[in-house]
């Protein structure tokens, strides 16, 4: 498995630098290209871009994929000088150091510390629990054609870790952990009596967006891995026995692991390296209510507004506006809620992943004169991959 160059490199789509978008001929006014995507000051920061060439657009597209702080100073560095190609070949190199980036050599250096190679002379033990993963016995099968896998399938985790023989062997081996996000409880429960057979805690895990792979080191220097996600492939079974794994790092893959990689993404020549790409999941939140419409009921309008996130990235909410309507004529602001005002009445404005903030409850008494109205709700807010949000949903008011 050995190369002359060998790169690992776990990046969030910054190479939309080969993506169409960036080729496309035709110019785009700057303000609605970076519309959404950034803080509405860059609007000012970048506003000597005007119409857009494919330069320009290559470095709005890797701009996204920096830490805020740095987008800051790579915009003001733009405001101030104004934008070159120089400028582009810098945050190229921004982007470069801040991924794992690691090589080995003509003469077979070891690979860096925080980094693994399978050793097809060692077992590995693949176990999964609850609903089965889907793919799970073709990405086995995959397996065994490089390793020496067992591949241990039950109800729950904790069956293999009643057996002695079981437990010891899971600790003498290599072990990946595949599970469902539904299906995470039983991570907890592992965790719960043998958190060393475990990665990361569980705490830490639910933190991240999914699908999700995460490996780690344990002290007797085995393996502890989980892959959490709907389903997996051969393809991704073989990647992770042919190129060396990156520990102690989330790695993010869109969509069922190891399917066909997203459209603004691609793959190196084998003879130029290989590469692991994963994509940026941007959180959905939405809007609802119960019940929806809402009637009177006892003289008063009661309903209670919910907001959701379904696509698995935590978001931090930024306002909650709502507005009233009779028909199409705007009457006036119901409220605006801030990020501070949040953290006031519920402690937080952070939505959890995959949760739901369903304790906001709204009254308007009595019903006369406030029925037939229309209240458009809006809520905004930043995501865990610094993508900006919102959501948009209408109640009506009814007799």
């Amino acid at each position: 498995m050995k190369r002359n160059i060998f790169i690992l490199l776990i990046a969030v789509s910054i190479l939309f630098v080969f993506s169409t978008s960036v080729f496309a001929s035709e110019t785009i006014d700057v303000k609605d290209y970076i519309k959404g995507k950034f803080p509405i000051m860059f609007n000012i920061y970048l506003a000597s871009l005007e119409g857009l060439d494919q330069y320009e657009k290559e470095f709005i597209d890797l701009l996204q994929n920096l830490p805020e702080e740095e987008q800051k100073n790579f915009a003001k560095e733009v405001y101030n000088n104004g934008f070159s190609k120089e400028i582009l070949a810098k945050i190229k190199d921004a982007l470069l150091l801040n991924v794992p980036l690691f090589l080995e050599g003509a003469v077979g250096e070891k690979l860096p510390e925080k980094s693994f190679t399978w050793d097809e002379r060692e077992g590995a033990i693949i176990i999964t629990a609850g609903n089965r993963v889907k793919g799970w016995v073709e990405f086995v099968k995959e397996l065994r054609k490089v390793l020496h896998v067992s591949g241990w399938g039950s109800r729950s985790l904790l069956d293999f870790t009643e057996n002695e023989r079981d437990l010891e062997r899971m600790r003498n081996s290599h072990t990946v952990f595949m599970i469902r996000p539904e299906n995470l409880e039983e991570l907890e429960k592992l965790e719960a009596k043998h958190p060393d057979l475990l990665p990361l805690s569980c705490s830490k895990l639910k933190s991240y967006s999914f699908p999700l792979l995460y490996f780690s080191r344990d002290d007797n220097k085995k393996i502890r891995g989980v892959i959490i996600t709907d389903g997996v492939t051969p393809l991704l079974a073989k990647s992770l026995t042919e190129d060396a794994l990156l520990l102690n790092v989330p790695l993010f893959l869109e969509g069922a692991v190891g399917e066909k990689l997203p459209e603004k993404s691609f793959t190196w020549d084998e003879r130029e390296g290989a590469i692991i790409i994963t994509a940026v999941k941007t959180a959905n939140i939405e809007i609802s209510f119960d019940p929806d419409p809402v009637h009177c009921e006892n003289d008063c309008l009661d309903w209670r507004v919910i907001i959701s996130e379904t696509k698995g990235v935590g978001v931090n909410l930024k306002t909650i506006v709502a507005d009233v309507y009779v028909g199409d004529n705007y009457i006036g602001n119901d409220f605006t809620i801030n990020e501070a005002e949040m953290n006031e009445v519920w402690g937080t404005p952070y939505l959890s992943a995959f949760s739901s903030m369903d304790d906001f409850n709204c009254r308007w008494c009595p019903c006369e004169g406030n029925t037939g109205i229309t209240i458009k709700y809006k809520v905004t807010g930043i995501d865990d991959n610094g993508r900006q949000v919102e959501a948009t949903a209408d109640l009506e008011l009814m007799d």
